[in-house]
């Protein structure tokens, strides 16, 4: 399916999500995260921001605040609203997502990310990744993210050359690889 001028490419792109990757992904969402919010000042649905902050990463906009300016204009909104299912006049603004996504829990986008995995997996969306009728998974440790300050317990405190300090936190990561440099990340621990 290829966009044209008359179909947007984010209907085509929910349109391949729901029929061939995750058909249950949109109610998925409502039922696996919780929302942090604080429910008398809730303006968007928890699945309306979820997505918007996923486009940021799907038409690969280089800051969050473009979220302002590419995505508020009424022909997105309305898209958005018909495909969600839901009524929505605006746009969130680019700290509202921000808002949300930092507070969801980790646990509960990585059962999202291992749903989806799964799915693809049954579904044989991947079998063309195999290697010998069989996948190859790679597992890696690295560094997942580091602060000036320690802002948790667990963070790993590492002395730099000039003599500061840097805080810590590795993960190992699991991913299916291919040849052709593609990887999918299956859990993160």
């Amino acid at each position: 399916m290829r966009p044209t001028k008359d179909i947007p490419f984010y209907k085509i792109f929910f349109k391949i999500v729901k029929r061939y990757f995750y058909p249950s992904l949109f109610s998925d969402i409502n039922d696996i995260l919780s929302d942090p919010r604080d429910t008398s000042k809730i303006k968007f649905s928890l699945n309306y921001i979820f997505w918007v902050g996923i486009f940021v990463f799907v038409f690969k906009l280089e800051a969050r605040r473009r979220i302002n300016f590419m995505f508020n204009n009424k022909k997105f909104i309305s898209n958005l609203s018909n495909i969600l299912s839901c009524c929505i006049n605006e746009m969130a603004h680019s700290d509202t997502v921000n808002k949300l996504v930092i507070n969801l829990k980790h646990t509960e986008l990585s059962e999202i990310r291992y749903r989806t995995v799964y799915y693809l997996i049954r579904s044989k969306v991947l079998d063309k990744f195999r290697f010998y009728k069989s996948f190859v998974l790679v597992i890696d440790g690295t560094g997942y993210v580091s602060f000036k300050y320690p802002h948790c317990k667990r963070c790993i405190k590492v002395e730099l050359n000039n003599g500061s300090y840097e805080y810590r936190h590795n993960i190992v990561e699991a991913k299916f690889a291919h040849s052709s440099s593609k990887s999918l990340t299956i859990n993160k621990y």
